[in-house]
Parts: structure tokens; sequence; C-alpha cells
């Protein structure tokens, strides 16, 4: 009997390049970005740090990202600057397209000639509590951010020449906003869409499907919750929740909800995820430093008391 032969090469390079091609990955929807384009410097003089002017980059040439980062990394400046950079470069491509196009009505927007001095418009949902810090941190990235609850004031502020904006989760769920009036979106403290049956899941899956550019912040996810991750994912455009599952996942039938990724699909499962979420617990991660996040050693001292306590 004979044995089998060698497949070439050339058919084995296109074998592997056909099961590559159905490796899940996050597709590419963003925008050219070169790191000289995201700021170095706060307005107080103070540096933006390296870790965050990379993963800037990264969410604007993705265009639909996950910024996953514990507390004290910079998931507001990130945001901002990653929705200044959009605005902008979505505005100068507007510019461009207006000048070559031959209809002259074809170059309005909102009523605006977008070749004058018309802009595209970003919002920034989270937590009522959060929005003085918000506000903060983007006006030392050179932004104002303006808080509102309906579009009249959105509308009133965008005439002052506001471009980014502010709201509450309560206020887009109550249907306050005209979602598809804005360009780049971004959801801070995005635990609140984890849950698929929660009000806020299904109100905003559907309101911010006509955001080009959107993103969510939140602090680390337990890597345990796969449909936290599949839910963020799924508000993203990345894949559909129930698509999701099924890829990825095999169910316990004596257990409703209970899920667990198929042995050989594990890998692919999280290669799938770092192409469309960035985990972050110090800048090292990314191979940067962590001069100011390092702690030092704790520094225990004990100090006994003497007293004396009556019957």
């Amino acid at each position: 009997m004979t044995g089998l032969a060698a497949v070439p090469d050339d058919r084995s390079d296109a074998y592997e390049a056909f099961l590559e091609a159905k490796v899940a990955a996050a597709p590419s929807l963003g925008l050219p970005c070169a790191l000289d384009e995201v700021q170095t410097h706060r307005r107080d003089g103070q540096p933006v740090k390296d870790h965050q002017r990379a993963i800037v980059r990264w969410g604007v040439e993705g265009g639909r990202r996950a910024y996953f980062l514990n507390f004290g990394l910079g998931k507001s400046t990130i945001q901002v600057e990653t929705g200044r950079i959009v605005l902008e470069k979505v505005r100068s491509n507007m510019v461009e397209w207006a000048k070559g196009n031959s209809d002259p009505s074809a170059g309005l927007v909102w009523g605006v000639d977008f070749a004058s001095d018309a802009m595209p418009i970003g919002l920034i949902v989270g937590p009522l509590g959060c929005r003085s810090d918000m506000i903060a941190d983007a006006a030392q990235m050179g932004v104002e951010l303006r808080f509102v609850r309906d579009m009249d004031q959105v509308w009133a502020a965008y005439a002052e020449g506001v471009r980014m904006f502010l709201t509450n989760f309560e206020t887009v769920r109550d249907g306050k906003l005209d979602i598809g009036a804005f360009t780049f979106a971004s959801i801070d403290e995005a635990a609140a869409l984890r849950d698929y049956g929660s009000e806020t899941f299904q109100t905003f899956l559907p309101l911010f499907e006509p955001v080009p550019y959107r993103f969510v912040a939140t602090a680390m996810p337990a890597p345990n919750r796969y449909k936290e991750l599949i839910h963020y994912a799924a508000f993203l455009g990345i894949m559909d929740s129930g698509q999701a599952l099924t890829r990825f996942f095999q169910r316990n039938s004596a257990k409703a909800g209970d899920l667990t990724l198929y042995p050989h699909k594990e890998e692919e499962f999280w290669l799938w995820v770092n192409s469309w979420a960035v985990f972050l617990q110090k800048p090292s991660d990314l191979g940067f430093s962590d001069e100011g996040y390092a702690l030092p050693e704790l520094d225990l001292r004990l100090h006994a008391v003497q007293a004396e306590i009556g019957d």
C-alpha cells in the first residue's frame, strides 16, 4: 500500500489562509490615526500617559472598541481624546467630500453647509454622579463637554460651538435624545450593559446602532463573565450575542445560563476578544512604565495601647 502524497506547499499555504480567514476577528471600522495626532500634554502641563496615547490611537483606528482599564489609568481622558480625534477626522472628510460634490444641496446636514461651519457631534453617556469629574478631565484635554438632558439643549449648545456632549443613562432610556444625530458615542461605566435582560441593554442596543463610531469603557470585567463580554461586543456591532454563544460556547442542559467555552474554541475566543478590547491592569501590560502607578511596599506599624476596662 502506497503512502499518501505530500500536499504541495502552495496548496498547503492556501488551505492555511482559508482556515485563518474563518477565525473570528473584529473588523476595523475606524479612521487612520498616527500617534503624533494624539495630544501629548493636558492643559495643566501634565503629560498624557504613553499607554493612554497608544490606546487612543488603537481605538480611533478600530472605530468600535472596548476600553477595560483599572481605576486611575485614565478612562475619561482616553474617551474624550478618542472622541475629539474622531470628530475632527470626520469633519475633515466631510469637507473634502463636499468640495468634490457638484450638487450644492448634497453638502447640507441639519440645513447647514458642512463645507463651511457644520461639525459632527459626539456623546458620552455615564452615571450622573461622575459628570463633574468627566467635564473637568475633558477641559484638561481642551474639550468643552456640555451636560445635556434633551435635544433642545444639544442644539442650543451646538450654536455656541460645543461639539461634545455628556448625559446620563436615564436620559437616554427615556428617549430624550436623538442618538442617531451623533457620530461618536462612548458609554462610560459600561457595566450597565452587561445584563442582556436589563432595560439599559435592550434600549441602548437598537438606539446606538446608527452611530458609526462607538465605544464602551469600564473597569476590568471578570474574565469568567463571558456573557458580559458578549454583550459589549453586541453593543459595538462586533458580533450578535446569539451568534457568539453558538460559535464559542457549549451549554449546560441541567443549568440555565451556565456557559462553558468549547475546549477547541478557547484560544480563538480570546483572540477574538483581543481584536476589539483592551484589558489593562497597569501600563506595563502594554510595555510602558508603571511610574506613578506602582505603589510602595506597605509600611505597617502597630501601636498597642493599654486600657483598663471596668466591669
